[in-house]
């Protein structure tokens, strides 16, 4: 919940007579002030279909609390800030003029630029969005990047298109406004099929029929259901549009599977997990939707991006343990280039980077000398995972949290009878096994963090590691112990 100064009065985000005070402040050309901060943050009020919304002022996102609801990591911790300013272009009237890399006009085979889908998911320039530079501008702006524990189990498909359909207000491009060429399908009701089949058409009539210099092209985002063969291709189907499955021809098929294998991968290794197609896509004097071009981001069960397994497994943890944190996305930057994984809002040190350098690990990834540069140079706190080491550093805590002592395993082996009958010498053989395994999975989440700017007091310290057990043949015997033996 944040608070707002409207004239001389503060209100709640969420108090009843919020809404009706951000009419009358429209209305009047009042700016509100986000009193995160003190004396606050100016912000502006848009008005969208069904609400007034407070947004934050351009690039100003980084300057507000990391517990804000306008809280926006600095831009130079993902990809976001090789295109902010270029192919994301901010106006006096609060409108965003995007440029993008891609077409949306099908033009005939000899004017087509060879933009085949694994080049349009390699293409590294700044001064366009790719596909999938625009679906990560697009989680961006509805904050579905974004991650609280009060969401969980309350984000469904209907929950991420109205994230969606928000975003995309007041977004334009070269050749339209954004919601005039993107769709994003309804939640599927079989009682009101024909209605909703109805309202398809009417938002893709603009791409019906021939165009004055080739086929118009539209976007859709959606979550994959499948791809299988077809009467001629494959045929690729979206949840939520079982009546409207997309032609996929042969060759982009086959870059399908190329250039999105890894991802496949996960998206089988990951329960729940969601797989999100960004495409643009034609329809012919048939009425046929074929793909062109497309592109596949796989979310975890909570929407939230994810990249490999390593940064599954993070995300993973950071739910699981109620933390509160923003993911950080690519955009246009190739994997060679290091990102923060997430930034973590919550503790005290935040907001805390948090880096993971996966190595050699993971494919074609940012080595380790690129990720410490990063880091080295980063504005702001760092904390940093080598999955290679097999342990994990200690997470900072919640804020106002006064962090557990490490609980201490006692790894003595306990006496047994099959112990005491044990020969001399062969104490080590049967006892160390068992210890070491103990050892493993007490340590299993050890390790150390890099160090944070300013605030030493935040390492994570590991816990005394025992001296291994020394074999009895090495041990220095004592005089009394020499004269016993002799006896």
């Amino acid at each position: 919940m944040t608070r707002y100064r409207i004239g001389s009065a503060d209100y709640a985000s969420n108090g009843v007579t919020f809404q009706s005070a951000l009419e009358s402040a429209y209305k009047n050309q009042v700016r509100p002030l986000c009193l995160c901060s003190e004396p606050g943050l100016p912000m502006y009020i848009a008005h969208l279909d069904r609400a007034y919304v407070v947004k934050r002022m351009p690039y100003t996102g980084a300057d507000h609390a990391p517990g804000c609801e306008s809280y926006e990591a600095p831009s130079g911790l993902s990809g976001r800030g090789e295109v902010d300013g270029q192919a994301i272009e901010h106006d006096d009237a609060g409108t965003v003029n995007l440029k993008l890399a891609f077409s949306l006009r099908h033009n005939n085979p000899t004017e087509m630029d060879n933009e085949s889908i694994g080049k349009t998911t390699a293409k590294t320039s700044g001064t366009r969005l790719t596909l999938r530079g625009l679906l990560h501008y697009l989680w961006d702006e509805s904050k579905l990047s974004h991650w609280q524990p009060e969401m969980q189990g309350k984000r469904s498909w209907f929950a991420v298109r109205n994230a969606l359909l928000d975003a995309v207000e007041s977004k334009e491009t070269k050749s339209a406004a954004l919601n005039e060429i993107l769709y994003i399908p309804e939640v599927f009701d079989e009682a009101k099929r024909n209605d909703i089949a109805n309202r398809r058409i009417r938002s893709l009539a603009p791409i019906m029929g021939p165009g004055k210099s080739g086929k118009k092209l539209m976007l859709l985002v959606g979550e994959v259901d499948s791809i299988s063969e077809a009467t001629f291709g494959f045929a690729l189907r979206v949840k939520h549009l079982p009546d409207f499955p997309l032609v996929m021809d042969t060759n982009l098929r086959k870059n399908y599977n190329k250039v999105f294998k890894s991802t496949i991968n996960l998206c089988e290794y990951t329960p729940k997990a969601h797989s999100i197609v960004i495409a643009t896509f034609v329809i012919d004097g048939k009425g046929i939707p074929s793909v062109e071009e497309m592109y596949i981001m796989l979310t975890s069960p909570e929407w939230i991006p994810l990249e490999n397994g390593f940064d599954r497994q993070l995300v993973e943890q950071l739910v699981a343990e109620k933390r509160s944190f923003q993911k950080q996305l690519r955009y246009n930057l190739p994997t060679e280039k290091p990102i923060a994984s997430v930034v973590l809002t919550d503790s005290d040190n935040a907001p805390l980077a948090m880096y993971i350098d996966v190595g050699d690990l993971v494919g074609k990834w940012a080595s380790t000398v690129a990720v410490n540069e990063v880091v080295a140079s980063s504005s702001v706190q760092t904390w940093m995972w080598e999955p290679k080491s097999g342990v994990q550093p200690e997470l900072p805590p919640k804020k106002g949290i006064t962090p557990q002592p490490r609980h201490q395993v006692d790894e003595t082996p306990a006496a047994t009878e099959d112990a005491a009958a044990t020969p001399p010498g062969d104490e080590l053989a049967i006892s160390q096994p068992d210890t070491v395994v103990a050892a493993a999975q007490a340590d299993e989440r050890r390790g150390t963090v890099t160090p944070i700017k300013n605030r030493p007091t935040v390492v994570a310290t590991p816990k005394p590691v025992r001296a291994p057990v020394v074999p009895l043949i090495s041990m220095p015997i004592t005089p009394q112990e020499e004269e016993l033996v002799s006896q």
